[in-house]
């Protein structure tokens, strides 16, 4: 009563200031988060817009080339020249090519920072020609001379994704294998004549390595990530080391959310598809928490759209643990100094209550002994006052007990040896219909089994009870004890104990009488 009010009254306020001081500092926290992962999911949008669209600019540059007839789109070897020059300014484009309806093909691709291909296929050359060029641009060497069997520039994805949209738009994404595993994303543009009819188109692959390097780049807290998705489940981009490609089955493919090798994108792709809805729709920023690897995780996914129909998911994770060490280790800190408060108030107030602490203790200890039936205990305080007199009043009452408890065992003995010494039979039976104490003259008069534990069908039954003047069993539902065991009182004279061989008849009457609780519920019938 004296110690631990105290110690909760320290507990509760250190308690409450220390939550308080928690969860704002946590609140603080959770708007920083929320803040830098905006900030670095607008960087990464930022940079995808102006990535994105240098090749259609490209394209746009080439096609009014074409139609101020400056650029000759049936002389193969002016496209290509054309298209090396634009590779010397935009090196992160790895291709620049030109498809034409008349069934020829011409490009120019970066090798590397200083070299340049430049390519070329008709329907009446043998292979796709790959020639290395001088600084001028033009052809130095063939490189290769490549058969691809039913290869047409008019069958080609990007070609028909060109016609097909009618308009600059995005091819979809295709793995290139030369000279380096790459991801390449088509921008292409459908050129016309004056009639309406397709000359050909335009197109320029953007490598999406570069993507993942800037992503790699980005400092994203201590430990997160961030990729890109197609709404398929298609890897675009990432920031770990985890390869954009696939070997399956002996070929390379390109990676998914589902067969991917890191566990924290393979765990979000879980999350997202468990919340019921397919990704395609995803058409709005969403934030989610979520726990990976025991630790919880802060997630934002926001979608990427551009008027040339490219439709992405950018998805930024950073584990909660990166912003919240510095509030986890002034919690340890509060809460060390908290238990130090606590172990003060602790000993102050058991050095100032133990005196009165003390005598109420052994009181409450010798209480409890008497409630273990330990009549003979004592309590020993040698004081003059309250709880002195106390002490002196518990003694007394523990001697007055021990004599009362005393004096009801003998009294109990009195009633049993009287009992038993009756000649008549007495049972006490139990709510259940179970005989609990039978007497000595009872267990005379049925001396067949033992008489204790015995229901009344058995009684019945085993005693060959029967009403008088028949040979009938006596109903169980008019037995005398039965009906007691219901409420009534009831004396019968109409029972006899009729044994198998008809000789030994004896003749009873029986009194019964229920014995009520003061709740009035039955505890016996006798």
């Amino acid at each position: 009563m004296f110690i631990i009010p105290f110690v909760l009254q320290i507990c509760g306020t250190v308690g409450v200031i220390g939550y308080l001081s928690f969860r704002n500092g946590q609140k603080a926290t959770g708007e920083l988060a929320d803040t830098f992962i905006s900030e670095v999911t607008n960087r990464i949008n930022d940079k995808l817009e102006s990535y994105l669209y240098i090749p259609h600019l490209i394209n746009q540059e080439n096609l009014n080339a074409a139609k101020l007839q400056q650029l000759d789109v049936n002389d193969p070897q002016a496209l290509e020249k054309h298209f090396w020059q634009q590779t010397q300014h935009f090196p992160q484009l790895s291709y620049i090519y030109y498809g034409s309806s008349q069934e020829f093909f011409s490009g120019a691709e970066t090798i590397s920072v200083d070299r340049f291909y430049v390519a070329y296929w008709d329907q009446k050359t043998s292979g796709y020609q790959t020639y290395s060029t001088n600084k001028q641009g033009d052809r130095d060497k063939l490189i290769s001379s490549v058969e691809v069997p039913d290869f047409n520039v008019l069958t080609r994805p990007w070609y028909q994704a060109g016609e097909k949209a009618g308009r600059p738009s995005w091819g979809n994404i295709y793995l290139w294998a030369a000279p380096y595993p790459n991801l390449a994303l088509p921008a292409v543009y459908p050129f016309y004549d004056e009639t309406g009819e397709l000359e050909g188109v335009f197109a320029v692959d953007l490598s999406l390595l570069d993507i993942s390097n800037f992503l790699k780049s980005l400092t994203i807290g201590k430990t997160g990530q961030a990729f890109i998705i197609e709404k398929n489940g298609l890897l675009v981009a990432n920031s770990s080391d985890e390869s954009l490609f696939k070997n399956e089955d002996q070929k390379q493919g390109r990676t998914t959310i589902a067969n991917t090798n890191d566990l924290l994108i393979k765990s979000i792709g879980e999350k997202l598809l468990s919340k019921g809805a397919s990704l395609e729709d995803l058409d709005f920023s969403e934030c989610l928490n979520f726990k990976f690897k025991g630790e919880n995780q802060l997630l934002k996914i926001t979608p990427f759209q551009d008027e040339y129909g490219l439709d992405w998911l950018i998805v930024v994770v950073i584990p909660e643990q990166d912003f919240m060490a510095q509030i986890h280790k002034n919690n340890r800190t509060t809460i060390l100094l908290s238990i130090v408060a606590l172990l003060i108030a602790v000993l102050i107030s058991i050095s100032t209550t133990r005196w009165i602490t003390q005598p109420i203790l052994e009181l409450n200890q010798g209480a409890k002994d008497l409630a273990q039936n330990k009549l003979h205990r004592r309590v020993n305080l040698s004081r003059t006052d309250e709880l002195g007199e106390l002490a002196e009043s518990f003694n007394e009452m523990a001697q007055k007990l021990q004599t009362s408890f005393q004096k009801l065992t003998e009294n109990q003995q009195e009633l049993f040896q009287l009992q038993e010494a009756l000649p008549l039979g007495v049972c006490i039976v139990n709510p259940n219909g179970i005989i609990s104490y039978a007497n000595k003259t009872a267990k005379e008069l049925f001396p067949k089994k033992e008489l204790t534990q015995t229901n009344l069908t058995e009684l019945i039954f085993s005693y060959q009870l029967h009403r008088r003047d028949t040979n009938k069993l006596y109903p169980l539902t008019e037995f005398p004890i039965y009906k007691a065991l219901k409420g009534q009182e009831i004396i019968a004279e109409d029972i006899k104990i009729q044994q198998e061989n008809n000789k030994d008849i004896i003749h009873l009457q029986v009194n019964a009488i229920p014995i009520w609780d003061r709740k009035e519920n039955i505890l016996h019938a006798i």
